[in-house]
């Protein structure tokens, strides 16, 4: 994962101060009379785009996590998360080369998963990171080729590959790439 950007930083600050508020939504009268006062959730307050513009700066797994927090939070990655960070530094790994390739099945079925369950087609940037699996097998390489597919079209800015092979391996581009008109970064 990258290091923290000021931009990042400055969101988080600017999040924290914003959850810092409270909001009485209403006051309840307690046993003894006193009136207690009840928080409204205030980042689940913020609008999809504003919630998915935070998701976009965690790696995907840390998105889907999210869901889990409420029935709010349940589609916003599925919905508008235009920001996809794969990386299989996630996953367990052994130092065995035999492993290697179950490591890379375990990260793809992961990948496919999440693009099957995308309910939105735009992808402005996509970084996917293969460093620690076995990428010289046909079954990676049509994996790695249909994901950098599923992630180019019109509104793609950004596209981020990092692949490790312990052989000799070269990754051809898809000629699909050319459609790409707002491309402004290929690493």
């Amino acid at each position: 994962m990258t290091q923290p950007t000021s931009k990042l930083l400055h969101l988080a600050t600017i999040l924290w101060m914003f959850c810092q508020k409270k909001k009485v939504t209403e006051t309840e009268e307690e046993e003894d009379g006193s009136m207690a006062e009840t928080k409204e959730d205030m980042i689940s307050s913020l609008p999809d785009c504003v919630l998915s513009h935070i998701l976009s700066f965690l790696p995907i797994k840390n998105s889907i996590a999210t869901s889990l927090l409420s029935r709010r939070w349940r589609y916003i990655w599925k919905k508008h998360l235009s920001v996809l960070d794969f990386s299989d530094d996630s996953f367990e790994l052994t130092e065995e080369r035999s492993e290697l390739l179950e490591h890379f099945q375990t990260f793809a079925a992961f990948v496919n998963n999440v693009f099957y369950n995308r309910m939105s087609s735009i992808i402005r940037k996509m970084r996917l990171s293969c460093t620690k699996s076995l990428i010289q097998e046909e079954i990676c390489t049509d994996s790695i080729n249909r994901w950098v597919s599923y992630g180019i079209g019109p509104h793609l800015l950004e596209l981020d590959l990092t692949l490790f092979s312990m052989d000799v391996y070269q990754f051809k581009f898809p000629i699909s790439l050319s459609s790409c008109p707002n491309l402004v970064s290929l690493r």
